[in-house]
């Protein structure tokens, strides 16, 4: 499976440690986008798993409007 696919299977599962493993291996993938457009940071926000949030955050992913708004970042609006 691609790094960029892997991704979002990670979030998905709530998989923390391959997360980071991911991110370290090639830390663009926290911009990566799944075939419906959305980030990583967005699915992880999604799925309600708050503590993938903050762990994507601090690899310092570009965060457009829709995603600051969605996710309660009102300094990033």
């Amino acid at each position: 499976m691609p790094p960029e696919a892997e991704i979002f299977t990670a979030l998905q599962r709530g998989d923390t440690a391959r997360l980071a493993t991911l991110l370290d291996a090639d830390p663009s993938l926290v911009n990566a986008r799944n075939p419906a457009g959305d980030s990583p940071l967005l699915v992880a926000a999604y799925t309600g798993r708050k503590a993938l949030v903050e762990a994507l955050l601090q690899r310092r992913p570009e965060v457009s409007l829709f995603e600051a708004a969605a996710l309660g970042l009102s300094d990033r609006v």
